[in-house]
């Protein structure tokens, strides 16, 4: 019931979504203070082959800034300078950082330093085994003044049957790095003349795109990063086009917790209250989802500890995010056995997707038991059966009359929404109209008063 009562709901949503289509979100989040510039994730990502005989899996990615972010790299030094001054910045610097996975959209190659915009800087004397990011991380791209920019990723792989070749293992090359090796499996490619090929029409490229400030404040040596949000995720190759493609590593199973007991409201329940955390890759994989035309949604499965069977609660949120969401219990409830308090209610949250007229379920949750008793009461029950009726949909009523205001109180007609409002709320344009109505009768029939005492014969004189 559950399912269905969703599919019913979300087929109306998706269709709207449709139209408006997902838009990847991300405000500015200037911890160290304002930016001079939106700083929202990167759109429109694309990934295009541009292999070589050099760079056989080099692949082109594009992404495009918002128009605040283009229209500050475009100015001059000197207006950035005074415009950064004003802000209590002496520098500022825009990159973006393209992160990448193949075959499955959970397998991204960023960590931490990328936080710290590290690359592939030398590490210190004081940790000389801590290994930095190698040649596969691309942490500082540049951006530019235009909308779009680009970027190539994928190159300078080295020599696979070298065991010198500093881009392919792992080494100390100035410091101590991460090779290729380490960050493709086996099965993701084969060396032909030399080269690690990546066979596209059997494997998937996942691509998706951040922004990163660079900010130094006045007086200090400190370079302080923040980010945008991750763009939506972009595909080339064999899957590109089928979103269900590994949806299980998508999602995973979902984050849910602090089981509470809601009891009753107006007859309806019991109700159980979950708190829903959502990470971004599973907000990525719903906006992909979603600009697909399908939905995602939690589905919560319950049963009596040590009875019955596991079913599906009506209730939850068809939007996937963080926050609480609330099922009704009744249906894990048995004919012996009601829930009430002492009662003890297993609990387990799997995501149910929906794309290209297929259904996909993840692992579910770990289960979690609800101990129905004060310490997880968040209302109180209500003692009477109150069902809400509908009411029939009232005669609209003006706002002005809503809000109190009279005739001479209004502003503005609502008809012609010109003139000030006229005597018992009529427009001006009606009286006028009206008055010429009765001028127009009165002169019709003082007319044909006038016509009728002008046929009328004289007496005859006696």
């Amino acid at each position: 019931m559950n399912r269905l009562v969703g599919k019913w709901i979300a087929t109306v949503m998706c269709a709207v979504m449709l139209v408006l289509q997902a838009v990847p979100v991300g405000a500015a989040r200037a911890a160290e203070g304002e930016l001079p510039f939106e700083l929202d994730a990167p759109t429109g990502v694309k990934a295009e082959l541009q292999g070589s005989s050099s760079d056989p899996n080099a692949c082109l990615i594009s992404y495009t800034k918002n128009s605040s972010m283009a229209e500050w790299l475009a100015k001059d030094d000197k207006t950035r300078k005074e415009a950064l001054k004003k802000l209590g910045y002496t520098e500022l610097s825009v990159f973006a950082q393209i992160d990448w996975a193949i075959d499955s959209a959970s397998d991204w190659k960023y960590s931490g330093k990328w936080d710290n915009n590290t690359g592939r800087a030398a590490v210190d004397d004081a940790h000389p085994d801590e290994y930095v990011l190698g040649d596969w991380a691309y942490v500082n791209m540049s951006c530019t003044k235009e909308a779009t920019d680009t970027a190539l990723i994928l190159r300078n792989m080295g020599n696979p049957t070298s065991e010198r070749d500093a881009h392919w293992n792992d080494g100390k090359n100035g410091a101590y790095s991460v090779g290729w090796k380490s960050v493709l499996k086996t099965s993701q490619y084969t060396v032909v003349n030399s080269q690690a090929k990546i066979d596209f029409t059997n494997h998937t490229l996942f691509v998706r795109v951040r922004y990163g400030v660079a900010l130094k404040k006045e007086g200090e040596t400190k370079t302080t990063y923040v980010f945008s949000d991750w763009s939506s995720l972009s595909a080339y190759g064999k899957d590109a086009d089928h979103v269900e493609y590994h949806l299980s590593e998508y999602f995973g199973a979902p984050v849910v917790s602090n089981p509470r007991y809601k009891g009753k409201v107006n007859g309806h329940g019991p109700f159980v209250v979950l708190t829903v955390t959502v990470t971004q890759s599973v907000a990525d994989a719903v906006a992909k989802v979603t600009e697909a035309g399908g939905y995602v949604q939690i589905v919560t499965q319950g049963r009596l500890k040590d009875e019955g069977e596991w079913v599906d609660l009506v209730g939850g949120e068809l939007e996937i995010k963080n926050g609480d969401a609330e099922w009704d219990l009744s249906a894990a409830e048995l004919p012996k056995h009601k829930i009430g308090h002492g009662t003890e209610v297993e609990l387990r949250s799997q995501y149910y997707i929906v794309y290209a007229g297929n259904e996909y379920e993840s692992a579910f949750s770990a289960v979690a038991t609800l101990v129905v008793d004060e310490n997880t009461m968040v209302i109180p029950v209500p003692d009477e059966d109150i069902t809400p009726t509908p009411t029939p949909r009232p005669t609209p009523i003006p706002s002005w009359m809503l809000s109190g205001k009279n005739a001479e109180e209004k502003s503005e007609c609502d008809l012609c929404g010109m003139c000030p409002v006229q005597p018992l709320g009529i427009c001006l344009f009606i009286w006028m109209g009206g008055f010429v109505v009765l001028l127009i009768l009165f002169a019709i029939i003082k007319h044909t008063i006038k016509n009728i005492g002008s046929r009328k014969r004289p007496g005859r004189k006696g």
